[in-house]
């Protein structure tokens, strides 16, 4: 996971909520403004999964309910959060084999079993604890993030261990000269991996990079 910057939303989602006021739903709301949602999601992550950070793109992705619309629905003395952009994150399919990661995985829960989750991806201090490990291993020195991390979101399931720890792996042989780490030549290449000047990021797991970045450059 990495920290998500939240931008404005769009215009078109805005005059919904203000037009609809009390219809208004996410299920009805019209396709284009849904279509306007994606975009504005996708790139304020990078258009990488706001959960496992593998890249998405608009026909892979779909809306995730940070805090699910059956518990943040103003019911309970829970906030409504069924609209609210900041509960909005852009997520991937959440599938790998039998396997479930993410969303598909959360969706498994309930309130008895986790939900809604703590961690949140647009709390600096939250993400600040978030470490990665050269086996890919993705931990939080939080205990009750590092559960959500293991059980709710799945996010250390061998698939994804496999994938961070080869970008591990290629990023430490490529910052070497001589055998030797090159911290100027890692910083330069970290750097380059987090170029986002297209709103996209080049590769899978920009958190990995941002992480290493910090620690090491």
């Amino acid at each position: 996971m990495r920290k998500i910057t939240k931008i404005s939303p769009p215009d078109s989602f805005i005059e919904y909520k203000k037009k609809e006021r009390e219809r208004a739903s996410y299920s009805e709301m019209d396709k284009h403004i849904k279509d306007d949602l994606n975009i504005s999601l996708l790139n304020e992550q990078g258009w990488v999964c706001g959960y496992c950070q593998r890249k998405i793109n608009i026909d892979n992705m779909q809306i995730e309910h940070h805090c699910e619309q059956s518990i943040c629905n103003g019911e309970d003395d829970m906030p409504d959060k069924r609209l609210d952009y900041n509960n909005l994150l852009a997520v991937c399919s959440g599938k790998s084999g039998y396997f479930k990661h993410c969303d598909s995985q959360k969706a498994t829960k309930n309130k008895s079993s986790g939900l809604p989750i703590n961690i949140l991806p647009w709390s600096s201090s939250h993400m600040n604890m978030i470490k990665y490990s050269s086996s890919g291993k993705i931990s939080s020195a939080n205990e009750k993030h590092q559960r959500e991390i293991d059980e709710v979101l799945n996010l250390n399931i061998s698939y994804l261990k496999e994938l961070r720890k080869d970008k591990w792996i290629i990023l430490f042989k490529n910052s070497k000269t001589n055998k030797e780490l090159n911290l100027q030549k890692m910083k330069r290449i970290l750097e380059k991996d987090l170029d986002i000047s297209n709103k996209k990021f080049p590769n899978n797991f920009p958190g990995l990079s941002e992480y290493l970045l910090r620690k090491y450059c």
